[in-house]
């Protein structure tokens, strides 16, 4: 067998263990668990742990925790359609 279809065989060979290396990189960065947990303090009658859907929302976690009345002002300028993630804290709390 010629030389360079040697050389050409190993580079593409090394160049594959290369890719399949960073696939599995990306692949962890990708991968969304099924359910995350995130908590909840500050105005609210539930404070807790919540778990919830991958894929939920601030606006799904405070239907479970509820917001006392008095925290309707601070959360007028959130964006409750914001995305959690997994280990994440939400305060709902006036700030100084």
């Amino acid at each position: 067998m010629p030389r360079y279809i040697l050389w050409f065989l190993a580079l593409l060979w090394i160049g594959l263990a290369f890719y399949l290396k960073e696939e599995k990189k990306w692949a962890s960065l990708l991968y969304t668990p099924p359910e995350i947990r995130v908590e909840v303090v500050g105005l609210v009658q539930k404070p807790g742990v919540y778990r919830l859907e991958s894929g939920s929302s601030i606006r799904d976690v405070l239907k479970e925790a509820v917001p006392l009345p008095e925290s309707q002002g601070i959360l007028q300028g959130w964006n409750l359609d914001e995305l959690l993630i997994d280990g994440q804290l939400v305060r709902v709390e006036a700030k100084h």
